[in-house]
């Protein structure tokens, strides 16, 4: 029959030593004080290619790097391990081929009847982790760099854009899609004096005179059935003055530029031209006045003034010569009243010139 006791079971050391030697994912070897290696396993041999006989006896600085050792990190590993009952790091180290490792270690200190004896060390190869961390931070970077640089682009084009704006001699107006006013360039500002302060949130057909409005609604629908059709209107806007002045808008929808989410609208002061263009239209239907009374009024007395001095020449009664000399200073006076008519207008058409 069985005894079950609760005494731990003894492990048999030579047993343990097998187990020690046999495992092959870990490097496991003791050391003494001053570092120098004093057992080794399989673990071992195939993570630093080193066979026991070739390092039994070595200084664990043959595993470190050049620089390492110049720094004196092999002793401050072993200190660090005394201080701290145990110590664990990474770092690269060396194969007896030269080639470089990712190891893990770890040093735990021993001890017998109180006193130090030496160090149980434990490496493990974690090169493939570590590779696999600097190609994750490497993307990492990769993608930083770029997100930065996408962000310094975009904010180039910002300020760029705003630089553009704000120095356009043209008035820049950005609507949402209801049509409502969310900014005005400086130049906008100088034009219709609205600020963005008085002016954000409104409907810009409040600013459209009411004859214009339909017309300008109905580009406004063609433009947003047609985002790719830009619509120049010409249309009166109230100034903040009271005062409505012409203005010649290029609206172009550019809502679906996600920089940009904006109908935008450049705009000019047009006000003069459309008073000389009015001018001139004036001026065209004087002259237009002035050609059919000289093509049709004019000629009148002067075939009167011919046909009398026919007359006078066939006729010998002198009574009948004066009549008609008479006739013809009557149509002189005529033709003199039709002459100083159109002189009148010409003078009004170079009167409203220099205006």
């Amino acid at each position: 029959m069985q005894t079950i006791t609760n005494k731990a079971p003894v492990v048999d050391q030579t047993l343990f030593k097998l187990f020690i030697a046999s495992v092959k994912e870990y490097a496991i070897f003791m050391i003494d004080p001053q570092g120098y290696v004093l057992t080794w396993n399989a673990g071992a041999e195939r993570i630093k290619g080193y066979k026991e006989e070739d390092i039994v006896g070595k200084h664990i600085s043959t595993f470190y790097l050049p620089e390492d050792i110049l720094s004196n990190l092999p002793q401050h590993n072993l200190d660090a391990a005394l201080q701290n009952g145990i110590y664990e790091s990474e770092g690269w180290r060396i194969r007896r081929n030269s080639s470089r490792f990712w190891a893990n270690i770890v040093f735990t200190p021993l001890y017998h009847d109180g006193k130090h004896v030496g160090f149980a060390k434990m490496t493990r190869d974690q090169t493939e982790r570590k590779i696999i961390e600097e190609q994750r931070e490497a993307m990492h970077r990769e993608l930083e760099q770029r997100v930065r640089q996408q962000t310094s682009r975009v904010v180039a084009n910002e300020l760029r854009f705003r630089k553009l704006i704000e120095h356009s001699h043209d008035g820049i107006t950005l609507l949402d899609r209801e049509f409502r006013v969310f900014y005005n360039s400086p130049s906008a500002t100088r034009i219709i004096g609205w600020s963005n302060e008085l002016n954000i949130d409104k409907d810009i057909n409040a600013h459209i005179h009411p004859e214009d409005r339909e017309r300008v609604q109905d580009s406004f629908e063609k433009m947003v059935q047609n985002p790719a059709l830009p619509v120049i209107i010409v249309y009166r806007s109230l100034h903040r003055d009271g005062n409505y002045i012409w203005l010649e808008c290029l609206f172009t929808n550019l809502l679906a530029d996600e920089h940009i989410n904006a109908i935008v609208c450049n705009f000019r002061d047009i006000t003069n031209r459309v008073a000389y263009e009015n001018e001139i239209l004036r001026q065209n239907t004087v002259l237009r006045e002035i050609s059919w009374t000289s093509s049709h009024e004019v000629r009148r007395p002067v075939a009167s003034i011919l046909g009398l001095m026919d007359l006078i020449r066939e006729s010998a009664d002198p009574s009948e010569k004066e009549e008609f000399i008479n006739l013809i200073g009557k149509c002189a006076d005529e033709l003199d009243g039709m002459v100083r008519l159109i002189n009148d207008k010409i003078s009004a058409i170079e009167g409203g010139e220099h205006a």
